[in-house]
């Protein structure tokens, strides 16, 4: 769990939902935002609550004999439909070198191939096949950094198995060639 992940958790411990007034929510959602000074971190901040609350939802779907009838998911509906329009008023603000939903979604893709790719090394070579899933799988979890940090982040891990011998230079280029197919120029060449 990342720091914007607590953070939502935190606050939605301390904030309960009146669900009979959803606006007074909007505005307790407004002032924890307003004490934020980078419009990239309202973005995940509000992405993050949103998908809270869509998960809760989804469970009191699950768990509701009629939920076409239910007042409290008509009140969940209107709620993330209003945090939406909230974050879609942010989204024009947020440097486009910040990461968007659907660019991390795009990279997750292209280190899931990685790692599929990588699963031919498996055989015979699981401890250097280990440590790279757990390397690539760990750079999901840092979308909250904006695109430069990120890139950095991903060839300071790259460098570091390069130089220990976990994996080859090879290796390491094909990675970023993987990455750049989608992000043409995020990781310059090593």
């Amino acid at each position: 769990m990342n720091i914007i992940q607590h953070q939502v958790i935190d606050f939605v411990r301390t904030t309960p939902v009146p669900h009979s007034n959803y606006r007074l929510y909007l505005d307790s959602v407004k002032s924890w935002l307003y004490e934020i000074n980078e419009e990239g971190t309202k973005y995940e901040l509000l992405s993050e609550l949103i998908k809270h609350f869509k998960q809760e939802m989804d469970e009191k779907v699950e768990n509701t004999l009629r939920p076409d009838k239910s007042m409290e998911i008509d009140q969940y509906k209107v709620l993330i439909f209003r945090l939406n329009d909230e974050l879609n008023g942010i989204r024009e603000y947020v440097s486009k070198k910040n990461f968007f939903e659907n660019e991390k979604s795009k990279l997750d893709e292209k280190l899931d191939e990685i790692l599929c790719q990588l699963q031919t090394l498996k055989n015979g070579q699981e401890i250097i096949y280990e440590d790279l899933t757990k390397e690539l799988n760990e750079m999901k979890e840092f979308y909250f950094l904006n695109k430069k940090t990120w890139k950095e982040l991903l060839i300071g891990k790259l460098f570091s198995m390069v130089n220990s011998g976990v994996i080859s230079l090879t290796v390491s280029q094909k990675i970023v060639n993987i990455i750049n197919d989608e992000y043409a120029n995020l990781i310059d060449q090593i």
